[in-house]
């Protein structure tokens, strides 16, 4: 009984990780490219001029990524269902949200970096070419 009083206020720290997460993503995004965001994310969220920065991309990786919590959080939630006691419930649950965010952060750091590797270039579609911050000293 007590698995399933947690299970929405688990479901509510699983959106409160991805938000968090999105927010924490968006800086690494708005260092890289600060362009995109003012050119199109801003505009996308409607982002008030006075925000539209670094507090203006956290906003918008909130506003973006809190709902996948839904998504990745349900599956574990029902999964840990089976589990004995609501202590171990809680603390398996929590783990595995950490361990979804960190996995997310580690694998996009990653294709970061690859890319920042591999790509020397890019060509926009009015085939103007521009180079974003490197993250690798050149």
């Amino acid at each position: 009984m007590k698995k399933l009083a947690l299970f929405p206020v688990l479901l509510a720290a699983a959106c409160l990780v991805a938000g968090l997460y999105g927010a924490l993503h968006n800086q690494i995004s708005y260092t890289v490219s600060s362009d995109y965001f003012h050119s199109f994310k801003f505009h996308q969220f409607g982002i008030p001029e006075n925000l539209r920065g670094r507090v203006g991309a956290s906003i918008v990786g909130w506003h973006a990524s809190w709902w996948m919590g839904l998504f990745i959080g349900l599956p574990l939630l029902i999964v840990g269902l089976i589990l004995p006691g609501w202590r171990t419930y809680l603390r398996c649950c929590l783990f595995a949200f950490a361990v979804a965010a960190i996995t997310a952060l580690v694998v996009g750091l990653g294709a970061l970096v690859y890319a920042n590797l591999t790509i020397s270039n890019y060509q926009d579609p009015d085939g103007a070419s521009m180079r974003s911050h490197s993250i690798v000293p050149e």
